[in-house]
């Protein structure tokens, strides 16, 4: 029994001391309602990119990272562009929004496969395939998002 109580008090000295500085589920949930499928006007162009673009939660981005990511694959959006806010996901310090879907391909395995017999083949999918013209942004914050609300976001 002394063991078990040993190993319970190392356990409770693990747990971090800043507790406050996480999100609580309530907190969470309210961010993610309040941004999910929101639409934005663009103030500048926005490329598209395989990694997320850095954004900080002030305003300020690396311009010349930006205009490589442009150079690279292209626009996603043009300035005065309306786009949608297709994902929201949480992380300790930083918000990663996908834009427009993001820069998936939308190609999925059974794309490719083809069944028949003879001549006649037929593709097991139907679907057409388009290609996603979205990206990615992580909006960087100086402190853990605790307290942090979306009317917060939407106004940075």
């Amino acid at each position: 029994m002394r063991a078990i109580g040993a190993v319970l008090a190392i356990f409770s000295l693990a747990v971090p001391l800043h507790a406050t500085d996480k999100l609580t589920f309530d907190e969470r949930v309210e961010l993610v309602r309040g941004l999910m499928a929101e639409y934005v006007t663009l103030k500048s162009p926005l490329p598209r990119s395989k990694k997320p673009l850095p954004f900080s939660a002030d305003g300020t981005f690396d311009k010349k990272m930006w205009e490589a990511a442009t150079q690279e694959f292209g626009p996603a959006a043009r300035l005065g562009d309306l786009v949608q806010i297709s994902k929201v996901t949480l992380e300790e310090s930083k918000i990663i929004l996908e834009i427009n879907g993001g820069l998936k391909s939308g190609k999925k395995w059974y794309d490719h496969i083809e069944l028949g017999m003879g001549s006649q083949q037929n593709p097991v999918s139907q679907r057409e395939i388009t290609a996603k013209t979205g990206t990615t942004i992580e909006v960087i914050f100086a402190k853990p998002l605790s307290g942090l609300t979306s009317t917060d976001v939407k106004k940075s």
